[in-house]
C-alpha cells in the first residue's frame, strides 16, 4: 500500500482532494473506497464533493439511517454505492455478526462487480472491508482549529496528490 499524509487541509483543501480524485486517472480500477474518522471529521462533506464533480445531483445524505444509498448517476460507466456502517457496528462487540450484517446488505456482491464503485463510511468497523478497500481515507482533527488532516492508504501510487 501506498501511504500519504495530508496537514491542516481547509474546506477548500479537502474539495480540492475529493476533485483530484474524481479526476484520478486510476478511479477506474477502484472499486471500494473506505472512509474513516470521527463523528464530523469530514467523511460525508468529502464523499459529496467527490459525487459533486460527476454531476450527481443529489445532497449526498449520510446514509447512517438507510445504511446504503444507490446512485442512479453513473461514474465511468458504473454504478455508485455509498454505504455507512456505523449502526452495524457501534454498538457491538462481534466482528462476525457486522460481518453477516454486511453480507445481508449485498457489500460484499457489490464489491465483486467491477462496475460498481462503493463508498464505505466507517469501514474500519468491519476488518473484512478495510483490508479490501482500494483506497482508504483517514480524517483527523487537526491541531489548528477547524482543519483536518488526511492519511491517504492506496493500492495504487497516487502522483500529484500534494499539490491538490
Amino acid at each position: 500500500m501506498y501511504k500519504y499524509n495530508l496537514r491542516a487541509l481547509n474546506v477548500e483543501g479537502m474539495s480540492r482532494v475529493a476533485t483530484f480524485f474524481s479526476e484520478w486517472e486510476k478511479l477506474d480500477k477502484i472499486i471500494l473506497i473506505g472512509l474513516v474518522g470521527d463523528l464530523g471529521s469530514g467523511k460525508t462533506h468529502w464523499t459529496r464533493e467527490f459525487f459533486s464533480n460527476f454531476d450527481i445531483d443529489i445532497s449526498v445524505p449520510s446514509p447512517t439511517y438507510t445504511l446504503i444509498e444507490p446512485y442512479e448517476s453513473l461514474i465511468n460507466n458504473r454504478t455508485v454505492y455509498h454505504a455507512d456502517i456505523y449502526r452495524l457496528g457501534s454498538s457491538i462487540k462481534s466482528s462476525s455478526y457486522t460481518f453477516n450484517l454486511c453480507q445481508e446488505l449485498g457489500i460484499y456482491d457489490l464489491i465483486r462487480d467491477h462496475k460498481n464503485l462503493i463508498l464505505v463510511e466507517w469501514i474500519d468497523l468491519e476488518l473484512n472491508l478495510l483490508e479490501n478497500a482500494d483506497l482508504l481515507l483517514t480524517f483527523r482533527s487537526s491541531s489548528e482549529e477547524d482543519l483536518r488532516d488526511l492519511e491517504i492508504k492506496s493500492k495504487f501510487e497516487i502522483i500529484g496528490i500534494a499539490n491538490a
